[in-house]
């Protein structure tokens, strides 16, 4: 384990990978700017306040992981990295980004999770995005990504963000978005334009209604709304062939539209804490082949009735789990 970096590190100009994670390292030296050939530079793990002024010197860079260290700031000039693809700052002490990282126009991956941010300038110059993680921060809103085109998942969980970033239908790149833990109350119906959507989680939000739009996502897989306000079953989720796992767990809604019996590919629907009576279930529902578990538990209904005793005898298929 090292706790200080040699000097004549910055000696070896040739060297094109560096990896110095998972150390004690609290200073880099600034001879490291001389390593001009470098385009791998692994420093996370570590216990850096920031990174020196000659850092931004190595312009070779590709790829750079400065993650789970106490930087508080990057340093000016940071824009000249213009060559990253890979950058990621998460879990540090970021409070602020500036504009000069908005600059970097080959980026592919961001990874800003896990910070302080309550403020990301648009990305606009971002076109080769495809992964933005900006979870478990303090942002109240998202930046633009209007010509991130190539966008395939982004994440920005566990923030204070009450309005939806700007969708349209061009991200059709998008197979993750993970916008849960925040303060929306509604959905975009744009996002039903984005018909390589996979994945969709939206819990512990304030959302009332699910766009019918969204009955467009032939590929959505998992949807999670759990924890919500949402009264009424979403129909539109049962014209979603591939629709596998819906949680709706922890809401108010009341009713199962008998449509769901017609979805040929769930497994998992998970409607627990909710307002629904016995007598809203449709009664056909354990003929459902593909169901592997329905969790009805704290409805006001009657657990040992006939119907969801054969609901709860359910089981996945030998060999398969129940997915986390």
């Amino acid at each position: 384990e090292i706790a200080l970096v040699d000097p004549r590190l910055g000696l070896m100009e040739k060297l094109t990978s560096l990896s110095m994670s998972v150390n004690f390292i609290s200073r880099l030296p600034d001879e490291i700017g001389m390593l001009t050939a470098l385009t791998s530079c692994d420093v996370s793990d570590n216990t850096l306040p920031l990174l020196p002024a000659s850092f931004i010197l190595l312009t070779s860079l590709v790829s750079l992981d400065v993650s789970n260290n106490v930087l508080h700031a990057l340093p000016e000039g940071f824009r000249l990295l213009s060559n990253l693809e890979e950058l990621s700052l998460a879990r540090n002490k970021l409070f602020t980004i500036g504009p000069s990282l908005s600059a970097l126009h080959r980026m592919r991956t961001l990874d800003l999770s896990g910070n302080k941010i309550i403020h990301i300038p648009d990305l606009l110059a971002m076109t080769c995005l495809e992964r933005l993680l900006l979870a478990h921060n303090r942002l109240t809103t998202v930046p633009s990504l209007e010509y991130a085109l190539a966008l395939q998942e982004i994440d920005f969980q566990a923030n204070a963000v009450e309005q939806m970033p700007a969708m349209a239908a061009v991200y059709t790149a998008l197979t993750r978005l993970n916008m849960a833990n925040n303060q929306l109350q509604y959905l975009d119906g744009h996002i039903g334009g984005c018909d390589h959507l996979q994945f969709l989680n939206a819990s512990g939000n304030k959302i009332r209604v699910v766009p019918s739009e969204y009955g467009r996502m032939n590929d959505l897989e998992t949807l999670s709304l759990e924890s919500n306000e949402i009264e009424d079953f979403p129909a539109a989720l049962c014209k979603i062939k591939g629709l596998s796992w819906i949680d709706l767990g922890r809401n108010q809604i009341q009713h199962i539209p008998q449509d769901v019996t017609r979805m040929r590919g769930l497994t998992h629907l998970l409607l627990r804490e909710n307002n629904i009576k016995l007598a809203e279930v449709p009664s056909t529902l354990p003929d459902l082949e593909t169901l592997q578990q329905v969790d009805l538990q704290g409805n006001p209904m009657d657990m040992y009735s006939p119907l969801i005793q054969k609901l709860s005898k359910i089981k996945p298929p030998k060999g398969l789990r129940a997915q986390a």
